[in-house]
């Protein structure tokens, strides 16, 4: 019984990450316009902003997947990776579509194309990573079975 109830708290506490996020990003497309750091870069900025809001989203969105079912039921790496970029490029999608509505703002296919293309990098480094880490310590294994 603990052990659900920790399953429940973790999950929750993943999940309030990934819609705290959520939420700061809504709250960001919510502005008429936002701070300009530099008039020559603004395009720049704009896509790398979208880049990197689109890959903590998906990151979150990850890390809220896996620790949603216990192990063994979906929740192998690339299942979550996959749902992650597919709810983070469908927030981008009803993102562009809140832009619409919102004065001095506007829907951009450039910017959900950049939302997509900063979660999918996001889950390939994370996945990479992963098999490396995974990698590693299956070889750490093997080295220690090795030993007399």
């Amino acid at each position: 019984m603990e052990a659900i109830r920790q399953l429940r708290a973790s999950s929750l506490i993943r999940w309030a990450a990934a819609i705290a996020w959520m939420a700061f990003m809504f709250y960001l497309s919510a502005q008429s316009s936002l701070p300009n750091l530099y008039n020559r870069f603004e395009d720049l900025l704009s896509l790398a902003g979208h880049f990197i809001e689109y890959a903590v989203l998906a990151l979150l969105l990850r890390w809220a997947i896996r620790g949603f079912f216990p192990a063994g039921i979906g929740s192998g790496a690339s299942h979550a990776a996959r749902w992650a970029f597919v709810l983070a490029v469908a927030y981008g999608i009803t993102d562009e579509l809140h832009q619409h509505f919102v004065p001095g703002r506007y829907m951009d296919p450039l910017d959900l194309l950049m939302d997509a293309i900063g979660a999918a990098a996001a889950l390939w480094v994370a996945g990479w990573v992963m098999g490396r880490r995974a990698a590693n310590l299956e070889s750490d294994a093997h080295r220690s079975s090795d030993l007399p």
